[in-house]
């Protein structure tokens, strides 16, 4: 299908009354109607929603999922991310916003560190990772689920991984620490006092990283 809206355009003169109405909202709301259900197009049409899933085989496809497929991938040929972004608040209902800022907020928090990203620090912990002897991950409380997948796939890339649990455990852990091992910590503020107790002790057992 090369263009939707084109052969919508074209297929005008052969539609029915309930057809047209569908035809025309579709063509007067390209930046919206491609986010619609068949509920919702229905409504905003004035029409059944039969009329719009037979709307769909008048144009010769396979149902509505694929007409708004069409339009969907119509509609982002003509967008950048920042103007999609900005169209989903018209698109949203007041109840679902909650959901979308919950994805704006991840948006706005990968923005912000890669505008604050240091580049020669992030090569400089790959190189020591690659080379550790050891290495320790310190992650407590909400931050065990990251520390586990973490050690998981660092495991896995380069293998020597370990999870510290808690701080006095982790004491025990930490004794053969040495001048190639490295100790990571994830936290969140309020930042957890049992990894901040793991960092204090790894700092004062050696030239560790």
């Amino acid at each position: 299908m090369n263009d939707i809206y084109e052969k919508i355009s074209d297929s005008l003169p052969r539609m029915s009354k309930s057809q047209l109405k569908i035809a025309h909202h579709i063509l007067d709301n390209k930046h919206t109607v491609p986010f619609f259900t068949v509920g919702k197009m229905a409504k905003m049409a004035g029409v059944s929603e039969a009329t719009v899933v037979r709307f769909a085989g008048f144009l010769g496809l396979a149902g509505y999922p694929q007409l708004q497929q069409l339009l969907q991938d119509a509609l982002r040929k003509q967008l950048t991310t920042v103007d999609r972004l900005d169209l989903s608040e018209q698109v949203y209902t007041e109840e679902d916003h909650g959901i979308y800022e919950i994805f704006q907020d991840d948006i706005a928090n990968i923005k912000a560190t890669v505008e604050s990203l240091d580049a020669e620090a992030l090569r400089q912990t790959a190189a020591a990772l690659l080379k550790a002897n050891r290495i320790y991950i310190a992650a407590n409380r909400s931050a065990v689920s990251l520390g586990v997948f973490l050690e998981y796939y660092l495991g896995m890339i380069i293998g020597n991984t370990r999870s510290l649990p808690s701080a006095e455990s982790a004491i025990d852990q930490l004794n053969p620490l040495g001048p190639e091992d490295v100790v990571i910590g994830i936290s969140f503020a309020r930042y957890t006092s049992s990894t901040i107790q793991t960092f204090a002790y790894a700092k004062e057992a050696g030239p560790s990283r």
